[in-house]
Order: C-alpha cells, then structure tokens, then sequence
C-alpha cells in the first residue's frame, strides 16, 4: 500500500473516531491531523477540507461495494446500502450536515449516475427522464437515510421496494415516450 494511501487511511480513522465522541461541526482539521500525528499541512495535501475526507471515506465504501458480485443496478443498491450499514453511525451523523461538499450532495450525484445507466439501457433519453432520474436520487437519498436510521429496515426488502418503484416507474414512462397510454402499462 503506498505511503498516500496510508496517510488517507489514518486521517479517514481519525474522523470517524472523532465522530463517535463528538457531532461533525464540532471537529477541526487540526484535530484529525493530530489524533494520527500529522499536522495541518499534511492533511491538505491529501483533502480539501474535512467534507472532502467525509466523501472520499464513502467512495472508498463504493468501490468495496462495487467490487462484490452485482450481475445488476439493484444488486449493486443493495451492497451499497449493506456496506453504509456497516458503518451505520458513522454516515448517519455525514448525512446531517448539508452546504458546499457535503456528502448528501455527493451520495446524491453517485445515485443519480447509477439510476441514469440503468435507465439508459431501458428506454431513450430526454428532458423529462433527467426530471424522473432527479426524482429517484432524491427519494433513494432519503430513502437510504430512513434505512440507516430505522433498526427495522432490511436492506434487502428495501432495495426489493426500491427496485419495484424504479422498474415500474420506468416501464410507465417508457410507455409514454412512445406514445402507448398509461392504463395499459
């Protein structure tokens, strides 16, 4: 593992120990970069500030969950949501806090990809799909909050809902676009 990636690693473990014993606004950069004997100047090297830090922890968690088996969009839904379990309090307490670089923002801009490629391959798009693929992102945000915050979600029948949700919705929509009425789909 290179020195870079060692570095990233222990200021991503500074925060999230921090973050256990304290709220997010609370904590300073100079705090992380001395919690693993770094100074203030190491840590900019590497983040831009501590939202930034906050996203590269998610993206890490997106490439583990990207690199479990998914043979489709909902399984790869579903080891998203079951790796941000795994770090429960962790993104619960990330997903509060909202302004520039914030990881609502940027959790929301990977959902929005995510539906877009699989939407693409289901149906042409245009101005109104964009408006559908904002929609989903939105509702999934909250819906993926809802699960870290509701001990009586299961991932797995949350994303079964959420996959019933987007499959219909996208077969309406596709049925519109060529010109077939809504009562048949």
């Amino acid at each position: 593992m290179s020195d870079t990636k060692i570095t990233k690693l222990a200021l991503a473990n500074s925060l999230m120990e921090m973050m256990e014993e304290m709220p997010f606004e609370d904590i300073k950069v100079t705090s992380i970069a001395a919690r693993c004997n770094l100074n203030r100047k190491s840590f900019y090297y590497h983040f831009l500030d501590k939202y930034d830090l906050v996203c590269w922890i998610f993206d890490n968690d997106l490439k583990k969950a990207e690199k479990k088996k998914a043979d489709d969009y909902f399984e790869a839904v579903f080891n998203l949501c079951e790796t941000m379990m795994d770090n429960k309090g962790f993104y619960q307490k990330a997903l509060l806090n909202k302004g520039q670089n914030c990881l609502r923002d940027h959790l929301k801009d990977c959902l929005s990809k995510m539906i877009a490629g699989y939407i693409k391959e289901r149906m042409e798009m245009n101005m109104f799909s964009e408006l559908y693929i904002d929609f989903l992102a939105d509702s999934m945000l909250k819906a993926i909050e809802k699960l870290l915050n509701d001990d009586s979600l299961d991932p797995f029948q949350f994303v079964n809902g959420i996959k019933a949700i987007i499959q219909q919705g996208t077969a309406i929509i596709a049925g519109t676009m060529t010109g077939d009425n809504l009562a048949s789909s």
